[in-house]
């Protein structure tokens, strides 16, 4: 696996981009695009300029307004979005394979998490060709591209994972999923290896084997990656495009001539419309810091998914011990929260210097957690 950072016409490594930074190269650049000076920083395979930095992009709302990418730190909304999917020589088809269905999932837990997150369906799209785009929006019928949303960001580090897999799944379940994949809140659906789903504050179980596929279906790309805000020793992910591949290799046979352009698609330097159309498939996200209302019930989602395990045995009522366990995992979520809030006030008042960058740094994750708490009952 690999990634790139878009900047400019360069696909930019992790480790180049952080040198850069250390350098100072990278402030240097935005306050010249700030102020609308010309200026030029090389990479290995490329420049960013005033006139090739991608400063705006076609939104992934159905108008379309083209918007910039917003920075994220503690304390800030945080956006994690796919925005284009390219599926390379895959499927590959032969006489006794059948149909073939595209399934992508995500999931992503803070770095201090040691269990895993459940598993989220975001697109599902039936008997699938190879070398597809798929360039999803919010208005997408076959799912959304949200794989994380939080109103105040409280993690030091988050661990992030993409996959791509192909099999033939059951009708029953393009059935099943549609509605939800498709309705007004445009949340994922989350899998737990229970043989639940949970999508729109409803807990689903899944026929007999069909929760199987979305543990056993072997990937053709699978990322996974740390998304660093303030870990030391690490240099903060910053907002903008991220290409993810299968490996470095692939990357470096692609770099030098290809470009994420404005709609997050891997495309020529020399003709942006042009699209990359070889065998190896990828996936391109967008990390953003702007304030998403709608997705503000992704956290209380992807709580009460964590808890699904140990919630179920042999129930009857599912959908509505989903919704009641929706509530419950709701007000868990929050009382985490206060606890973290209060635990803050207490380490702040004990800090003489009200102006030093420990009672600040303290400040910002306190004011983070009430953020996150949505019950008004529940804040200081």
């Amino acid at each position: 696996m690999a990634i790139r950072y878009a900047i400019g016409d360069a696909l930019v490594t992790e480790r180049e981009l952080t040198e850069k930074r250390l350098a100072g190269s990278l402030t240097k650049l935005g306050h010249a695009l700030k102020v609308g000076e010309s200026h030029t920083l090389s990479f290995d395979n490329g420049d960013a300029t005033h006139d090739n930095v991608i400063t705006s992009y076609p939104s992934d709302t159905a108008d379309g307004v083209p918007v910039s990418h917003v920075s994220f730190a503690i304390g800030t909304p945080l956006s994690v979005t796919i925005r284009h999917v390219y599926t390379g020589k895959h499927p590959v088809k032969h006489f006794l394979a059948g149909r073939q269905d595209l399934l992508i999932t995500s999931s992503m837990k803070g770095i201090e998490v040691y269990e895993g997150s459940p598993r989220a369906v975001n697109f599902l799209v039936r008997d699938c060709d190879p070398r597809k785009d798929f360039r999803w929006t919010s208005a997408s019928a076959e799912g959304t591209n949200l794989v994380y949303y939080s109103p105040s960001l409280t993690g030091l580090s988050s661990i992030l994972t993409l996959s791509v897999a192909f099999d033939r799944f059951p009708d029953e379940f393009f059935d099943m999923t549609a509605g939800f994949l498709g309705g007004a809140a445009k949340l994922p659906i989350f899998v737990p290896a229970s043989g639940y789903i949970l999508a729109a504050g409803a807990v689903v179980q899944l026929a007999k084997g069909v929760g199987q596929y979305f543990i056993e279906s072997s990937p053709v790309l699978e990322v996974t990656e740390a998304l660093s805000l303030d870990w030391p020793g690490d240099i903060p992910t910053a907002a903008g495009f991220i290409l993810m591949m299968s490996s470095e290799a692939v990357c470096r046979s692609v770099e030098r001539e290809y470009r994420i352009n404005s709609y997050g698609c891997l495309a020529r330097i020399d003709d942006p419309n042009r699209a990359y159309d070889g065998d190896h498939p990828y996936v391109v996200i967008s990390l953003d810091g702007r304030k998403r209302p709608a997705f503000e019930s992704f956290v209380p989602h992807a709580a009460t998914a964590e808890m699904l395990e140990q919630f179920y045995g042999t129930r009857s009522n599912t959908a509505k011990v989903g919704e009641l366990a929706l509530e419950a995992m709701t007000l868990v979520n929050d009382f985490k929260f206060r606890q973290k809030a209060d635990r803050l006030a207490k380490e702040l008042d004990a800090i003489a210097d009200k102006s030093s960058d420990e009672y600040l740094a303290k400040k910002a994750l306190r004011e983070a957690a009430i953020e996150n708490i949505r019950s008004v009952e529940l804040r200081p």
